[in-house]
Formats: C-alpha cells, sequence, structure tokens
C-alpha cells in the first residue's frame, strides 16, 4: 500500500488546484457592496411651498422631474392652463396618491421650469448673471420647455400675449439670437413676436441660413422676411439714385466745375450698391459719401451734397424695418410735404 506523508508528495498535478501558498479568505483582496446611491431631491427655487408674491393660489399638488427636482404648484391653474388635462396626468385621483405626487419621467427640472412659469406668467431672471437662462444655453431650454407646452395642452397663443413674460423674455433674447427667435416666433405663428425679431435682422444673409433653420420659420415667414430685406434694398437704391442739385455758376466754380462732385457721388454710390444690405446704417452713408468728396472745396457743391445727404438718410430712417410693415414700401419716397398713406 502506497502512503503519501502530504500532497506534495503526489505524482502530477495537485488535487483540487490547491497550492502551497493556500492563505486564508479574509485576506484575499475584495471589492465592498455597497449600497445603492439614493437620488438627491431638490426643490425648486421659483416654485417653493408657499409663493414669496403672494400672487399664486395655495399648493396642493408636487411635480417630480426626471432629474430629481420637485415643483410645489396647484392642480387648478394647471388644468385652466391645458385643454387635455395636462398630457392626461390631472386630476389627481388621492385615493391612489395620497401623497399627490406627479413623476414626470420624460422631463428635465430646466423644461418644466420654462412651462410652468409660462403658465403663471412668471418673470425670467435675465439680470441675474448666475440665471439658468443667461447664454445660448439659456434659450436653448426655452425653446424645448416651448415646445413641450403643446403635448400637455398648453396654448401658447394665448400665454406668450404681447404682454406676457415669455414674450418679454424671448424680446430680450432677439437682440442677441435674432434668427432663432424668428424662427420660434414663426414655427409657433407668434406674429407680434416674428415682426418684433424681424427688426433685428437686416443684415442677415439669406443664402448663408441653416437649411433646418429656414425649414423651421417656413415659407410664409421666409417670404415676409426675404420681402422685407429686397424691399428695404430697393429703397435704397432708388434714394441713390438721385444726385445732389447743381447750383448757379460761381467765379471759382462754373457747370463743369461741378462735375467733380458728381463724379466722385456716383463712386460713392458705386461703393454703397457693391455692399448694399438692408441693415446698412445712416452713419455707413454718410461716411461713404464725405470721404469720397472730402478733396471737394467749392461751397455751393458742399451745401448741394449735404442738402441731398441728410433727405436720403431721413427718409432711410423712416423706412419700415419689420416684416409686418414690408408692403408699406411701396408708398416710398414720399414728399415731405406729403405724409404717408397711412398717417
Amino acid at each position: 500500500m502506497c502512503s503519501f506523508k502530504n500532497y506534495s508528495d503526489m505524482p502530477g498535478d495537485q488535487p483540487f488546484g490547491f497550492s502551497k501558498s493556500f492563505s486564508d479568505a479574509t485576506q484575499l483582496p475584495a471589492s465592498p457592496i455597497r449600497p445603492p446611491v439614493r437620488p438627491r431631491i431638490s426643490a425648486s427655487p421659483v416654485f417653493m411651498p408657499v409663493s414669496s408674491d403672494g400672487q399664486r393660489p395655495p399648493t396642493d399638488l408636487i411635480l417630480l422631474t426626471a432629474d430629481f427636482m420637485i415643483f410645489y404648484v396647484d392642480e387648478g391653474t394647471l388644468c385652466r392652463s391645458s385643454g387635455n388635462n395636462f398630457g392626461g396626468l390631472l386630476p389627481v385621483q388621492t385615493g391612489t396618491n395620497p401623497r399627490r405626487v406627479v413623476y414626470l419621467s420624460s422631463l428635465l427640472s430646466s423644461e418644466v421650469h420654462v412651462m410652468l412659469q409660462v403658465i403663471y406668467d412668471l418673470p425670467f431672471d435675465l439680470q441675474n448673471p448666475h440665471s439658468v437662462w443667461q447664454g445660448l444655453s439659456g434659450i436653448r431650454h426655452v425653446v424645448r420647455g416651448i415646445d413641450l407646452l403643446p403635448r400637455y395642452g398648453v396654448d401658447l397663443k394665448v400665454c406668450a400675449h404681447s404682454g406676457s413674460n415669455i414674450f418679454k423674455c424671448l424680446l430680450t433674447y432677439a437682440a442677441l439670437y435674432p434668427l432663432d427667435i424668428y424662427a420660434l416666433a414663426a414655427q409657433k405663428g407668434l406674429h407680434d413676436l416674428a415682426v418684433a425679431a424681424s427688426s433685428h435682422l437686416l443684415s442677415i444673409n439669406l443664402d448663408t441660413m441653416d437649411p433646418a433653420i429656414a425649414a423651421r420659420i417656413g415659407p410664409e415667414y421666409l417670404k415676409m422676411l426675404l420681402g422685407m430685406l429686397e424691399n428695404r434694398k430697393s429703397l435704397l437704391g432708388k434714394l441713390l439714385a438721385t444726385e445732389p442739385g447743381l447750383h448757379n455758376p460761381t467765379k471759382n466754380c462754373g457747370f463743369s466745375g461741378q462735375g467733380m462732385l458728381k463724379a466722385e457721388w456716383s463712386r460713392a454710390v458705386s461703393s454703397l450698391t457693391w455692399n448694399m444690405h438692408a441693415g446698412i446704417t445712416t452713419s455707413q452713408i454718410k461716411e461713404t459719401f464725405l470721404n469720397a468728396t472730402a478733396k471737394i472745396t467749392c461751397r455751393e457743391c458742399l451745401k448741394a451734397r449735404d442738402e441731398r445727404l441728410r433727405a436720403i438718410c431721413s427718409e432711410w430712417q423712416l423706412a419700415p424695418a419689420v416684416t409686418e410693415d414690408s408692403r408699406l414700401l411701396d408708398y416710398y419716397p414720399f414728399r415731405k410735404s406729403q405724409p404717408p398713406p397711412w398717417w
């Protein structure tokens, strides 16, 4: 009978894969099992349980967003503002939901903030440098929140009237992001906002417009914008086509001498025509003509130049600069003694 003093004396592989350096299981490295992290729930600083201004009704409902922020609201306001019971989420049955909490699993807090501020007509804190509504990211939050309102039965045309806080907010953004606001207004049928935003689009080049933006604007408002731009350029061309009048010949400047003013005026017109756009300013027009005629010394020629330049700038300042009024350009230019027909 063969006997072995220990496993190491056995031929071949060791049974069960044991090793001579076997150590205690408590010494083996192991990752501890950590309990699941509970989400941190925060409360909206705008929609707290008690309204700071006292204008909101008492809160009786909590909205919880996907990023775990809660909003204290009242069910009555949401139901009155919605045409589909806020996407079918209301009214809340107290028996099945005693805490009256509605979980908005597909919405983020930034989106819900916009939606509720539109519904309650609360101001957007655009002056605060730490506000979430600052910069391009802020306008994207606003646009996204506005896009979601129809899903929950909210009529944007009713909420975003010209006296509402969301209208004022979007009008503020229009100075920095006019094309985005114009596209939003056109897409949502907010005509007053589109007209106001169009005044900031006088220098836009439609040839370089993003096709996605053009699709959002749609053919109707694109036509209005194009009509305004082309009509303004056409008007400016007509104003520039009239040259300064001739003055009576003097000892130092006869009819032939006045040809210099005509030549320099034509040179300035060519420069403006080459770089013409609907947003050209009166200061740019003045600077171009003054630089072109800087060598002219005849006082009568300079007087005629200045009179014509004042007339051009005066009528250019009166030219409609918004889409809604582009049809009125058919009446320009009008004589100083004759007011426009719509006055």
